[in-house]
């Protein structure tokens, strides 16, 4: 696990070389909004956003991601500039993981309990290839307006 601060909130995200992409979900980031709020984000995105990327959970059903770009993320201890991350808006589980997307632009070492210490990254091969659904900045504006209907 690795603090992740993304636009001031804190959140725990698993190190996880068996995911292919960083995965987040709605539930994740929306820890505290009621059902009602959660359900207006999903279709607000859903009505706005074109997804693209398409998943298989573990159990095998698929599902599809929004590529969100981040900026000025912390991860770990590092701050990235650009972060990239799939949400994901219906998924029977709450999850956050950081996937080989991330990891295979890291250099790291394992600490204790799981955890790794990020040592290097490389920023160009990592924001190679990279069309994004939408802006973190977006996202939370979405969340915004929800919350403020309320």
């Amino acid at each position: 696990m690795l603090p992740l601060d993304l636009n001031g909130k804190i959140f725990s995200i698993k190190f996880d070389p068996g995911a292919e992409q960083t995965v987040i979900s709605v539930d994740f980031l929306t820890d505290g909004l009621s059902e009602d709020q959660k359900k207006r984000i999903i279709d607000l995105i859903k009505s706005k956003y074109t997804p693209n990327g398409d998943f298989v959970s573990a159990s095998g059903a698929p599902f599809k991601g929004y590529l969100v770009h981040a900026k000025d993320v912390m991860v770990g201890s590092e701050i990235f500039q650009d972060f990239f991350y799939y949400l994901i808006l219906e998924n029977d589980r709450i999850v956050a993981l950081l996937g080989e997307d991330f990891l295979e632009n890291c250099g790291y070492h394992h600490l204790p309990h799981g955890n790794i210490e990020i040592n290097t990254f490389d920023d160009e091969a990592y924001m190679q290839n990279r069309e994004y659904s939408l802006s973190n900045e977006d996202f939370l504006g979405l969340i915004d307006d929800v919350m403020s209907e309320s």
